[in-house]
C-alpha cells in the first residue's frame, strides 16, 4: 500500500452536538477549538495538518461521508492490508510498536506520543480521479483478445473496445489505520534512553494481551487537503465530471503554432462576473488537459470589468493599447514561461531634404525643453502599419508642407532607456523636395526654413548628433536603398 502519498488536510463536519464547522482549509481552524474536538475523538496537529481518530466503523463512515459532502469530492476504497477492516482481532504474541518521529508512520497518520500499539489493519481510499489501478488488467485482457483472434482460422475485425477510466492520476486519498493502543504502558519521551523502557513496555503489552486485555481500539484517519489535488475540487468539483462528459461550454479561441491560444472578450457572453469566473476556471482546466501552453486573453475596453476576475485566475498583464488590454498565462508547470514580451522599442524617422539649391530643410519644434529648441531635421514616429519610406514622407509633409520623394536610408542610431524604459531606433532618410514653399504646422513647429549645410554644421543651435549625421553623409558615398517585395521593404547598402 502506498502510504507516503497522503498529506494532512481539511474539511467540514457535522458535529455530534448538531453544529457545523465549514472551512476551506483545516489549518485555518484553531487546534484547541472545542467544536473541532467533537468531530474526532482526538485531534492531532504536528505542523503537517490535522488528523484524528475514531473508535468504530460507523464513525469512520460518517466522517468520510461528511468530508465528501462538504468538499464536493469523492473517494473509493482501493486496498486493505487484511480482511475485516475495523473488526480485526488481536493475535497471540503480537509485536508492539512505538510511534516515533522517524521510524513508524510514513503516511503521517499515527501520532508521536510514546504509547505502544499493535497494528491491526490499514485501508486507503483513492480520489475518484486517482490512478487507474486496473490498467494492467485491461492491457492483459486486450492482449488476450488479440491473441485468441489471431489463432482463429479466419481472424475477424475486433469490435470490442476497453472503456477508458475517468482517471488523471490524482495523488490524494484518505488513509485509515486500525490499531490497539495501551496507554498505561506509555514510554517517557523525555528520558535520555528509551530503549530499556520500550523493551519493558513491549513485554508488558504481550503479557496483558495473554491475560485478555483488549486495549483501546482506535482507527486513525488522515484526510487530504483540497489544494493537493491535481484537478478542480470544492464548489466547482462538478467541472471534472462535466469535462469528462464533454459538457463544458468552451470559449471560442484561435490557435498558434506554439500550442498557444488566443481568446477575445467579444466572443464571450456571461450574465454575471461570477458566471464568467466559473466558466474561465472550467476552460483553464480543459486547456491544461489538452496540452495548451500559453493563453492570450484580449479584453476590449468595453469589457474592462473582466480584468479583475481574469487576474484572480493567474493571468498577468502583457500589453495595452487604446482599445484593449492583453493578459497572458503560461500553463505548463514542467517548463519555464516562454511567452515573449511585448514590443520593447520605438521607431522614429528623420528626413534629410534638399531643395534645388542644395539647401537642407530644418525645423525647430514648438514643444521643447527650455534652452533646447534647436534646429534639426523634420521627422517623427512611425505609425502602426507604416514602412519607413512612407512614415518619413508623411512626417515631413505634416510638419513643413514640403512634398518629397524617398531616395534611401542614410543611417540609423539606437539608444536604450528611452520613453518608458524602452529602446529607440531613429532612421535618417534622404528625400528630394517636390516643392519649395514651407508651411510650418502651427501645432507642432515653432519655425522652419532652408539652410545651407555649412551654416548647419557651424551653428550653435544644432545638436552634436545631427551635425555628426550630416558629416557622415558628406563623407560616405554609400546609402541604404529599399526595394518593395510582397508586403515587405528590403533594405540594402548600395553606392
Amino acid at each position: 500500500m502506498e502510504e507516503n502519498e497522503v498529506q494532512g488536510g481539511g474539511f467540514t463536519l457535522h458535529c455530534a452536538d448538531g453544529s457545523n464547522i465549514s472551512v476551506t482549509e483545516v489549518s485555518a481552524l484553531a487546534v484547541d477549538s472545542e467544536q473541532w474536538k467533537q468531530c474526532f475523538t482526538e485531534v492531532i496537529d504536528d505542523g503537517q495538518g490535522f488528523r484524528g481518530y475514531v473508535t468504530s466503523l460507523d464513525q469512520l463512515s460518517a466522517l468520510i461521508l461528511n468530508y465528501e459532502d462538504s468538499t464536493n469530492s469523492k473517494y473509493s476504497a482501493v486496498t486493505t492490508k487484511f480482511k475485516n477492516f475495523g473488526e480485526t482481532g488481536l493475535k497471540q504474541n503480537p509485536h508492539p510498536r512505538f510511534s516515533s518521529a522517524t521510524d513508524t508512520d510514513q503516511a503521517g497518520v499515527l501520532p508521536f506520543d510514546g504509547i505502544p500499539f499493535v497494528f491491526l489493519n490499514a485501508k486507503r481510499w483513492d480520489c475518484q480521479y486517482g490512478p487507474d489501478r486496473h490498467i494492467k488488467d485491461k492491457a492483459k485482457s486486450k492482449a488476450e483478445s488479440v491473441r485468441k483472434n489471431a489463432e482463429r482460422a479466419t481472424p475477424r475485425k475486433l469490435t470490442t473496445k476497453v472503456r477508458d477510466a475517468r482517471k488523471i492520476s490524482c495523488p490524494q486519498g484518505i488513509v485509515a489505520k486500525e490499531v490497539v493502543k495501551f496507554p498505561k504502558f506509555k514510554v517517557d519521551l523525555t528520558a535520555k534512553s528509551q530503549e530499556c523502557q520500550r523493551r519493558r513496555s513491549s513485554k508488558n503489552v504481550k503479557a496483558a494481551i495473554e491475560q485478555g486485555d483488549q486495549g483501546e481500539r482506535r482507527i486513525y484517519v488522515s484526510l487530504p487537503s483540497l489544494n493537493g489535488h491535481n484537478h478542480i475540487v470544492g464548489d466547482v468539483v462538478s467541472v471534472c465530471e462535466e469535462i469528462i462528459q464533454g459538457q463544458i461550454e468552451m470559449f471560442r479561441y484561435t490557435t498558434d503554432i506554439y500550442r498557444g491560444i488566443q481568446v477575445c472578450s467579444k466572443d464571450i457572453t456571461c450574465d454575471t462576473i461570477q458566471e464568467f469566473g466559473t466558466r474561465l476556471q472550467e476552460n483553464i482546466y480543459q486547456w491544461e488537459q489538452d496540452g495548451v501552453r500559453g493563453v492570450w486573453f484580449k479584453i476590449r475596453l468595453v469589457d474592462a470589468t473582466l480584468v479583475g476576475e481574469i487576474a484572480k485566475h493567474g493571468f498577468r498583464f502583457h500589453h495595452a493599447q487604446s482599445d484593449y488590454v492583453m493578459m497572458v498565462r503560461w500553463l505548463p508547470t514542467n517548463e519555464p514561461d516562454k511567452l515573449p514580451s511585448f514590443a520593447n522599442h520605438y521607431i522614429g524617422v528623420g528626413g534629410l531634404v534638399f531643395n534645388s539649391f542644395g539647401q537642407m530643410l530644418v525645423i525647430k519644434e514648438l514643444y521643447a525643453e527650455p534652452g533646447n529648441r534647436l534646429w534639426k531635421m523634420p521627422g517623427g514616429s512611425v505609425d502602426t502599419g507604416e514602412h519607413l519610406s512612407e512614415a518619413v514622407v508623411r512626417e515631413v509633409s505634416e510638419e513643413t508642407g514640403i512634398r518629397t520623394e524617398f531616395k534611401s536610408v542614410l543611417c540609423f542610431r539606437h539608444m536604450t532607456m528611452f520613453r518608458h524604459g524602452q529602446s529607440d531606433f531613429y532612421f535618417v532618410c534622404l528625400l528630394e523636395a517636390q516643392n519649395q514653399d514651407i508651411t510650418p504646422c502651427p501645432t507642432e513647429i515653432a519655425d522652419a526654413k532652408w539652410m545651407d549645410i555649412d551654416d548647419f554644421l557651424s551653428s550653435n543651435e544644432v545638436g552634436s548628433l545631427n551635425k555628426e549625421i550630416i558629416r557622415m553623409y558628406q563623407e560616405n558615398k554609400y546609402a541604404i536603398h529599399t526595394e518593395p517585395f510582397d508586403k515587405y521593404e528590403i533594405y540594402s547598402v548600395q553606392e
